[in-house]
């Protein structure tokens, strides 16, 4: 084993010096291994300089691409919110109604002030006007219904207010009308008319149980 070692050192030593002796005497291949030498070295040596940077490059091109559909999105919403607005000016006085007709409180004192305003357009005599429990500080809660009332619509409450009146037929009929045109809507949950008691002028006795609706937990 020792005997075969040393021959095949022998062989490839002479084959070396072989070589490294061509090597020494030949300037073209001396000249052409030193550039074959100098380029493996320079494209090794650019491997490894130039793959951070590929590397960083690949990176920079993805951050770009999803920056641009982030952009892309920004600019989709901001479309969708210019026209939103653009909605909403053009809606912005029906949504001023609207919050006047359905306000956020109830609001009793204002009621009543439109409820006189009719009044004072119709001449009918009021005996009562009251209203029913509502909270004006605090929390909202639901108001309990009389047994026979329909709901309101969900996430609204409902004012109570009676109104007991008297008058002839057509001023009561004005007076209905002119409540019925107010801003404020309200649901009718009953209605009594009855005459009076007098003989020389009989009048009609009108009382009215409603609500007028108002949002739930909005304070």
């Amino acid at each position: 084993m020792a005997a075969g070692w040393r021959s095949n050192y022998l062989r490839y030593k002479s084959f070396f010096l072989n070589v490294v002796s061509h090597y020494q005497k030949r300037q073209d291949l001396k000249m052409y291994m030193e550039l074959f030498l100098s380029l493996a070295t320079v494209s090794l040596l650019g491997i490894f300089a130039i793959r951070p940077t590929l590397i960083t490059i690949a990176e920079l091109l993805k951050e770009i691409e999803s920056k641009k559909q982030i952009i892309a999105t920004m600019n989709e919403k901001i479309q969708n919110l210019n026209q939103a607005q653009k909605l909403y000016d053009e809606e912005r006085q029906n949504i001023d109604l609207l919050k006047s007709a359905i306000p956020k409180k109830a609001e009793p004192d204002i009621y009543v002030r439109q409820i006189e305003g009719v009044v004072s357009q119709n001449p009918v005599t009021v005996h009562s006007l009251s209203l029913g429990k509502t909270n004006l500080l605090g929390s909202e809660t639901s108001v309990a219904l009389d047994a026979g009332n329909d709901p309101l619509p969900e996430g609204a409450n409902g004012l109570k207010f009676t109104i007991n009146t008297s008058s002839n037929f057509p001023v009561l009929a004005s007076f209905i009308s002119g409540l019925e045109s107010l801003r404020r809507p309200y649901k009718l949950d009953t209605l009594l008319i009855n005459t009076t008691d007098a003989e020389i002028t009989k009048e009609l006795i009108l009382v009215i149980n409603a609500r007028a609706p108002y949002l739930k937990g909005e304070e």
